[in-house]
């Protein structure tokens, strides 16, 4: 009986362990701060309990989501991501934009047997806005007036041109590190060519050429007139390097102007080559990073005017930059304003290089300059600068707010939208392959469910709706 009594013992104690081991912890970690804001960055800390980890989860709604199972990075709970899962308790998140509002919920958890067990009370939370900016503009720009006709132009130029030679080889790691690149699911990376709209997954550190990528002068060095040495400011200027393509967009671009394509001689996904209404060659970009090379440009022409003692404007450089319209660059830069990506990118660079682009800060001086003989123009109350002046936002980009899953599948995808997109809201769908032509495909509205008959590949999933956009690479295998 003693032998029996005792062997029951150890089974209950078996029992007890085994239940109380798969329990989570007790309780949730302790007093999340924010601090080191940037609006590009959000730093933050918790006090640690006793548990194995950690989960933080971030949404732009505020709505508490509720773990349930074994949860990874990268994972999507209705409509809240989850970007970091460890046993540390500081954390940088980079998947920022300025000006934004982001709500954090922290879940401690015990681990089992390659299960997951969490606490089961409410998560620590909280909610910070990042800065719009770390300048003050206002102080920035005191000494420069756009009424100012004789000296509007030169004190600009002046202002802007006196900034920090930053080292054009660390360019693709800052930037790309710091605001380009985006955790994905099955611990890949992605980042975008930023003319294509290609969205390219990688699972190494990032590099240029493994991942067939370069720098893009978007005013080429070839139209600068001094040359554009990427050992001097012109040619290394931040504000100027976009990240793209190297074979299918970067060379096919070379240096011809920026224009719309009429007759396609080559595609890649969103970017052209071909002829305009003229039968000139031209090179045309995706919508939304029109308005961005715009302004891109018209920040050189302006702060580098008179190196090598040369007008800058397009009347006067050399190769093929004296063909470039600088209408047609106005309307870009009025028909795309700067969002909150273009914002958030300048900061970065205006923090580091220190100068900023005039016409993102104030999009309307650029009604004041001629920008093909780079002459003074009195634009005040004209209808370009009352335009240009009361620019909104456009769409805010969900991209990694909107889930798709599985994904790689056999056809059929799942959205999940976030919650904060209204159910009366319009959605608009369409699907492209890789050559940027559109693919028909099944959407059942009530289930969320789409379905492509398609061959195995590579597609660009785009949804539009009233204040969002967004564009996901999903995969059919």
């Amino acid at each position: 009986m003693t032998k029996f009594k005792s062997l029951f013992l150890l089974l209950l104690n078996v029992v007890f362990y085994s239940v109380n081991a798969q329990k989570g912890p007790e309780n949730q970690p302790t007093n999340l701060q924010f601090f080191q804001l940037k609006p590009w960055e959000v730093n933050l800390s918790f006090q640690q309990i006793n548990a194995d980890g950690y989960v933080i989860v971030k949404n732009m709604t505020g709505d508490n989501p509720i773990l349930n199972k074994n949860t990874f990075k990268t994972d999507w709970i209705n409509g809240a991501k989850v970007i970091y899962k460890g046993q540390g308790s500081i954390f940088t998140d980079k998947e920022i934009q300025s000006n934004t509002t982001y709500y954090y919920f922290i879940f401690s958890y015990n681990e089992q047997s390659d299960s997951m067990y969490y606490c089961n009370s409410k998560p620590l939370s909280g909610a910070v806005t990042t800065p719009k900016t770390l300048s003050q503009n206002t102080e920035y720009y005191e000494s420069i007036n756009p009424n100012d006709s004789s000296l509007f132009i030169g004190k600009l130029g002046n202002l802007i041109s006196d900034h920090v030679l930053l080292d054009y080889n660390a360019f693709g790691f800052e930037l790309a590190e710091n605001i380009h690149i985006r955790d994905t699911l099955s611990n890949l990376r992605s980042i975008d060519c930023q003319y294509s709209r290609e969205n390219i997954l990688f699972s190494n550190q990032f590099n240029f050429q493994n991942n067939n990528l370069s720098r893009e002068h978007v005013m080429p060095r070839s139209w600068m007139p001094s040359g554009g040495n990427t050992n001097n400011k012109d040619g290394a200027d931040y504000h100027n390097l976009l990240i793209v393509n190297n074979s299918e967009v970067n060379i096919v671009r070379s240096n011809y102007p920026f224009d719309y394509v009429q007759t396609v001689s080559k595609q890649y996904i969103e970017s052209k080559l071909g002829k305009n209404i003229f039968g000139a060659t031209v090179f045309e970009v995706a919508d939304n990073i029109k308005g961005d090379v715009a302004r891109c440009i018209f920040y050189m022409q302006v702060a580098y005017n008179g190196t090598a003692n040369s007008n800058w404007g397009f009347k006067y450089l050399p190769s093929n930059g004296k063909l470039q319209n600088s209408e047609l660059l106005m309307d870009w830069h009025k028909n795309d304003p700067p969002d909150a990506d273009e914002r958030t990118r300048h900061e970065y660079i205006a923090y580091f290089q220190k100068n900023r682009n005039p016409f993102i800060d104030y999009p309307h001086w650029a009604c004041y300059i001629d920008f093909h003989t780079l002459e003074y123009k009195n634009a005040t109350n004209s209808e370009c600068e009352k335009n240009l002046n009361t620019l909104a936002l456009k769409k805010v980009d969900i991209s990694s707010y909107l889930n798709v899953y599985p994904n790689p599948s056999s056809g059929t995808f799942v959205l999940q939208f976030p919650q904060f997109i209204e159910q009366h809201d319009v959605i608009q769908l369409y699907l492209t392959n890789t050559l940027g032509k559109k693919i028909p495909f099944e959407w059942e509205k009530e289930s969320h469910k789409l379905t492509i008959n398609g061959t195995s590949g590579l597609y660009k999933l785009h949804f539009r709706a009233k204040h969002y956009s967004a564009t996901k690479t999903i995969v059919i295998h």
